[in-house]
Formats: structure tokens, C-alpha cells, sequence
């Protein structure tokens, strides 16, 4: 026992620990010297349980302990405030000097009010502008709690000097005060104060786009971030969700803003438009990371080869520029050239554009990708305008009358003019090569594509449909004939439409040979039919074609993300017939909300559901449906497809679900990718299983979120 009471006694003595001392300095800011009464908080950095006070005698504090130890040392002084800083016990025998910067405080007064129940808590905080090259005394994002006795106005104790200031409670959007003078040992009154619930967002200039603009305005507008689709609801979600103007500091906060992905557009005179995407989160209020920097405009000029269009009239230029929000384009210049085939295009952002020409029938005939770039003086548009002539015939009769669409209905370049009564016809084409040639010639039956190749050498052309016929009719749900039913008939050469007559019956004439896939459409219901394949022969009448148009259910539901909304996402459904399906695309509302379509034989649907700044996903859901809840991950990760070159037809499944090939593609474009070679890149969609196959072959692989898969069908030599 007395051995183990000896050893029990040597473990209780401190081994030898050098020590050190560390003489801080109180240092008031605009008046110093100052007498402080009061004492430094020291907390161990390394064990925030050691707490130790430390008295101040007059202007400084002396501070001992182990060597090399580090501590977090605070103010605590009545009237007195300085920044927290960290202190390391130096290790020498002499006494080391430190310095801390300390302010006289006084008080910012406040009496608060609301729509909504009052705050419970309130914090001032110090504003300053992000990416400043000498950061401030006190730092941005430094928070004074604020306090009040009964109903009696909020107070503040903050250091005495000239501050901005945010007012910030739980919920509510931040209220901001610019060049508050905080006076010493007295209080400021700042008035009423009016909070409003919701979130906010704040965006600053960086500071030589401040200086530059002299005082200029700065407009910010915020618009909800849409897949850009030309439907009402993306049209009703283009308007502007909040406005405001950059202050003189360089600031603007938009608020009250419900959670969501927007885009902050900024305009100046004299300086091209900046459109940001942001997101605001729920009841928060987010900051850019990064000052907006403005940049100059620059103008271009293009000039037109020829001077006029081919009608001898001024041509007119829209320029387009891609944009996060809306349809997806806005026009960012637009009129007519001079008779010398200048047009001039000022305040223009430097960038990839596009270029459409048009003559005084609105005919396109250019459609070019241009990019503005700062010092380029012009930029020529050559159009080898040809005066074209030719006939129109089917079979051996001419087709007087019809109406020609060179370029077709889905080409960049359209040209339209109509045949006499012999099926002559006149016309002037921006180039000579392939063109897609629709005819329509309503008297005859007639709603044809053909396809014609104009060599360099010859100026007249024939366009000839074959003699064929396709008909038959369209019954509603109750097997009545429909009069003004939309058929549509889809063929290698692209989409043709016909109304049926008053019996309900339709008719095709001049289709080419092959297989035709038909369906129809009742445009008072929405309703449509199964899609029914045709054979074409090279000649000859192909009758008796029933379409059904069936009854619909209503597919209701609504997308979120994060367990927000989503206003402005894509929603494309397919509900599958008899191995095919019609596309059926609705974009969400301002509460995420959307309604579809879908044929009561389909047992489900799938929702290929995309929307700027999350992933692309696939859903599926049964039919009918009216309370579907479409959830989108915040983050996804990169795909790429590639294929032979000799690959036939493929399909993409997620997760076991049929991922149309077109919405991969569609989505791949909208985020800026290029196809070349056999490779297919599709950024951004979700995290899962994914399978590439064509006919006789597959492959698969798992993304997970944040990486990349790559599947490559040119890699499989077996089939599964």
C-alpha cells in the first residue's frame, strides 16, 4: 500500500511546462488613448471548457501561460466592443506585444412591425460589398444581437462609427440601412422598421463597374429560370418576379421571393445585359459569391451580299441570343438594313447569336450562327440568292394553285411562293443544294413533302409527287364520325396535317412509298388516337384507314425539388398504345402544377420531367392520375452515349423506364452541347441505373450523383 501511495503521488506532479507571457495593448479606435475598466475573455482554442478572465489595467492586459497554447480572446467591457481574435503564448523569455482594436459603443434604435406575427429574435449585422481589395475594419457578416423591454422599440449596442447595417429576423426578409452613424455612449432612432415574411436575395457591383457607371442606373429584374418552351405558362412565368435598382453603394435586394431557381438579369446604358442563375432557398436570404461585372457593349454591323432581298426590298434582320428564361430566346436587335445591306446592332453582349434575314413576305432566307466579338468591325452574311422556276405536278396532272414551302415547316430557311393555274411557279432560294419542298394544295387533296436537289448549273426544277392516295376516317369515343378532325400523317420526309371534311372522312394525296404512321386529334378536346403504321405502295390508293379517337383521363400533379415547387419545369408524358405513343407536354405554373393528357386504354404514362438547374428524370406513373407528386433531386451527374457510326435505331432506359431518346437530346442542346462524331453528351440529369441499346445489343452502368457514365454500344460485340 505505501509503495502504491508513493507511485499515486509521483503521477500528481506536474511535470516541467515553460511558460511564456503575452502583453495585449487596447487600442480605441478615433480616440485613443482610452481608460478601459473591464477585463479580456480568454477560452482555450484547443478545449473550449478552459475559460479564463484576465483584469485590464487601463489600456493593456498582461497574459501568462504555457508556451505555444492558443487562446480566443474577447472584450468584455461595458461601453467598449472589439473584434474576437486568437493569441498564441510565445515561447521566449521576454514578453511579447500584441495589439487589439477597440470601439466605443452606442445604441441604434428600432420599432419593428409586420403582416405576419412579430419576431421573437432580431441581430444587426454589418454589410459590406463581397471581393473589396482592402477588407474593412469589422468584417461583413459581423451580428450584434438586439434586445427590448416589453413593447418598447428593439436596441442595438454596436461600435460607434458609421456603418451599413441589415436588420435580420428568422423568416423574414432582411431590411438594410445604409451609412448609419453610430454615435458613442448615446442612441440613433432609425424609425419604423416594416419586415415582410419570405426570402430574399442580394447581388452586388463589383467596384470598377461601380465606378465606371458614375452614378448611371443599374436595373436587376429576376425572372423565374424556365425550360424554354413556347407554351402560355412559360409566357405567363417570363414576367418579372421581383424589380429593383443597384444602390449607390452598389447593391440590390430583391425581396419578398418564394424558394426557387431564377435568373438575375442586370442592364445598364451602354452595357450589355448579364443574366445570372441564382437560387433562393426557403425563408433565407442568399448572396452571389461573386460581384456582378459589368461589361461594356459592343456594337456590330453585318453586312448583307446582296445589298436587297430578291423582291428588291430592304432586308429585314431580327438578331436572337439564347437566355435562361421565357421561350429560351430573346430578340436582341432587331429592323431593317439600308438599301446598301448595312444593318447596325448597338448594346449587344459579346457572344454566340443567331442571324435571320427575311424579305418583305417573311421569307427566311438566311438563318445563320454568328459570334460577337469586341473589335470586329463587320460581319458579312453572303446569300447566293438564285431565281429558281418550275412545275408542280401528281402523276401527270399539274397542280395549279398550290402553295410550295421550300425548307419545309421545320427548316431554319423558308421560302414560300404559290403556282399558277398550269402548276408554274417562280422563286428565289438563298442557296442552291437539298431542299425539303412542302406542298399544299387543298382543292386537289393534296398535302405532300418532296425533296429536290438543285445543282449549281441549272435554274428550273421539277417537282413531281407520285399518283398515290391515302384515306379513310376518324370516329369519336362514341363512334361517331368527327367533321374538322386533325389527321396527322408522319413519314420519312417529315409531318404532313388535313382536316376531315364534314362526314369525317380524310384524305392524302402525293405521299411517298413506304411506311406512314397516322393518327388523329379532335383540336375541341385534345383527345387523339392510337397511332396507326401504313404501307405505301409506289403507286396506287391505300383506303379504309380507321382512326378511333379514344376518351382521356386527366393526369394531374405537381413537381418539387427540396420540397419546394418548381414553376418553369418541363413536363413531356407518353402514354403508350399499341407499342406507340403521342407526346404530350404541359410546363408547370407558378405552383408547380401541371395537367396531361392520356388515352383510358393506357394503363400508365411516363414524365420525362426537366427544369434548369436540376436533373433531368424520368418518371412513371399509372392512368388515371390526379394527385401525382413528381420529386426532383437538387443534383444529378454527366452522361455520355456513344454510338457506331453505322448504329441502328437506339433507346435509353432509367432505372427500367424508357427514356426518349429526343428529350436527351433536346436537353443536351438547351445546355449548350454540340454533337460530333458518334459521341452524344448529356449533362445534369439524375443519379440511377442507365442501359443503352439497339437492336441486337446493350449496355449499362450506374451514375451516381456528381459522377460521369459512359456507355458505349460500339464496345459490345455480343449479343445478350
Amino acid at each position: 500500500m505505501r509503495r502504491c501511495s508513493i507511485l499515486l503521488l509521483l503521477c500528481a506532479v506536474p511535470l516541467s511546462v515553460s511558460a511564456g507571457s503575452l502583453q495585449i495593448d487596447l487600442q480605441c479606435r478615433f480616440e485613443p488613448p482610452c481608460a478601459i475598466n473591464g477585463a479580456l475573455l480568454l477560452r482555450s482554442s484547443t478545449d473550449a471548457s478552459l475559460v479564463r478572465r484576465e483584469a485590464i489595467n487601463g489600456t493593456r492586459a498582461l497574459i501568462t501561460g504555457s508556451a505555444e497554447s492558443a487562446w480566443d480572446v474577447s472584450l468584455e467591457a461595458t461601453g467598449f466592443w472589439s473584434l474576437a481574435q486568437r493569441v498564441v503564448i510565445p515561447a521566449e523569455e521576454i514578453v511579447r506585444q500584441e495589439t487589439m482594436k477597440v470601439w466605443r459603443t452606442g445604441q441604434i434604435r428600432a420599432r419593428i412591425q409586420s403582416a405576419d406575427p412579430l419576431p421573437v429574435e432580431l441581430t444587426a449585422f454589418v454589410v459590406s460589398a463581397p471581393d473589396r481589395k482592402s477588407p474593412p475594419e469589422i468584417p461583413a457578416g459581423t451580428g450584434f444581437t438586439c434586445s427590448r423591454r416589453g413593447p418598447g422599440p428593439w436596441i442595438c449596442e454596436l461600435p460607434a462609427t458609421l456603418l451599413d447595417v441589415a436588420l435580420h429576423a428568422k423568416g423574414f426578409a432582411p431590411h438594410y440601412r445604409w451609412d448609419v452613424h453610430v454615435p458613442a455612449a448615446s442612441a440613433l432612432d432609425l424609425g419604423t422598421v416594416v419586415l415582410k415574411k419570405g426570402a430574399s436575395l442580394v447581388a452586388w457591383l463589383d467596384p470598377e463597374s461601380l465606378k465606371e457607371l458614375r452614378g448611371s442606373p443599374v436595373q436587376a429584374v429576376l425572372r423565374h429560370r424556365v425550360a424554354g418552351d413556347p407554351s402560355l405558362s412559360t409566357l405567363k412565368l417570363a414576367t418579372p418576379v421581383a424589380e429593383g435598382r443597384f444602390s449607390s453603394k452598389g447593391m440590390v435586394q430583391l425581396a419578398p421571393l418564394p424558394a426557387g431557381h431564377y435568373v438575375l438579369e442586370t442592364s445598364a446604358k451602354g452595357y450589355a445585359r448579364s443574366s445570372i442563375p441564382v437560387e433562393v432557398l426557403e425563408s433565407r436570404e442568399s448572396v452571389l459569391r461573386r460581384s456582378i461585372e459589368l461589361s461594356r457593349s459592343v456594337s456590330a454591323r453585318l453586312r448583307l451580299d446582296p445589298p436587297l432581298a430578291p423582291d428588291g426590298a430592304p432586308w429585314n434582320i431580327n438578331i436572337w441570343r439564347r437566355v435562361d428564361s421565357g421561350t429560351g430566346w430573346e430578340r436582341a436587335a432587331g429592323g431593317a438594313a439600308t438599301a446598301e445591306g448595312l444593318f447596325e446592332a448597338a448594346d449587344q453582349a459579346e457572344g454566340p447569336v443567331k442571324v435571320v434575314a427575311q424579305d418583305a413576305r417573311h421569307n427566311v432566307l438566311a438563318n445563320r450562327q454568328l459570334v460577337f466579338v469586341d473589335g470586329t468591325p463587320e460581319y458579312l452574311v453572303s446569300l447566293e440568292v438564285a431565281a429558281i422556276t418550275g412545275e408542280v405536278s401528281l402523276g401527270d396532272e399539274r397542280l395549279g394553285g398550290a402553295a410550295l414551302l421550300f425548307g419545309g415547316s421545320g427548316g431554319s430557311e423558308k421560302v414560300r411562293t404559290t403556282a399558277d393555274e398550269l402548276g408554274r411557279f417562280s422563286v428565289a432560294l438563298p442557296r442552291r443544294g437539298k431542299w425539303a419542298v412542302d406542298v399544299d394544295a387543298p382543292d386537289a387533296a393534296v398535302s405532300a413533302t418532296a425533296e429536290i436537289d438543285l445543282p449549281p448549273d441549272r435554274d428550273e426544277i421539277a417537282i413531281e409527287l407520285p399518283a398515290t392516295e391515302v384515306s379513310g376516317w376518324v370516329t369519336g369515343p362514341d363512334g361517331e364520325r368527327i367533321p374538322a378532325a386533325e389527321v396527322r400523317l408522319l413519314a420519312r420526309s417529315g409531318a404532313r396535317k388535313r382536316m376531315t371534311d364534314s362526314s369525317g372522312n380524310f384524305r392524302f394525296r402525293g405521299v411517298r412509298e413506304g411506311t406512314l404512321h397516322i393518327s388523329a386529334t379532335n383540336p375541341s378536346t385534345g383527345e387523339y388516337s392510337k397511332v396507326v403504321d401504313v404501307i405505301v405502295p409506289e403507286e396506287g390508293v391505300t383506303a379504309n384507314i380507321a382512326l378511333a379517337i379514344e376518351a382521356f383521363h386527366e393526369v394531374k400533379g405537381v413537381v418539387r425539388s427540396g420540397g419546394n415547387v418548381v414553376p418553369g419545369a418541363r413536363v413531356n408524358g407518353y402514354a403508350f398504345t399499341g407499342g406507340a405513343a403521342q407526346q404530350e407536354r404541359a410546363t408547370t405554373d407558378i405552383n408547380g402544377g401541371f395537367t396531361l393528357k392520356a388515352p383510358e386504354s393506357a394503363p400508365e404514362m411516363i414524365l420525362v420531367v426537366g427544369s434548369p438547374g436540376r436533373p433531368l428524370q424520368a418518371f412513371t406513373v399509372a392512368v388515371p392520375q390526379r394527385a401525382v407528386l413528381l420529386e426532383l433531386p437538387p443534383r444529378g451527374g454527366a452522361l455520355r452515349l456513344r454510338l457506331p457510326q453505322k448504329s441502328q435505331p437506339m433507346r435509353v432506359l432509367f432505372n427500367d423506364i424508357m427514356l426518349p431518346v429526343s428529350d436527351l437530346l433536346d436537353w443536351a442542346r438547351a445546355h449548350g452541347e454540340v454533337f460530333n462524331g458518334d459521341a452524344v453528351d448529356v449533362p445534369n440529369v439524375s443519379a440511377g441505373k442507365y442501359q443503352l441499346c439497339d437492336r441486337q445489343r446493350c449496355t449499362e452502368g450506374l451514375l451516381a450523383i456528381g459522377g460521369r457514365l459512359e456507355l458505349d454500344l460500339g464496345s459490345i460485340t455480343e449479343t445478350p
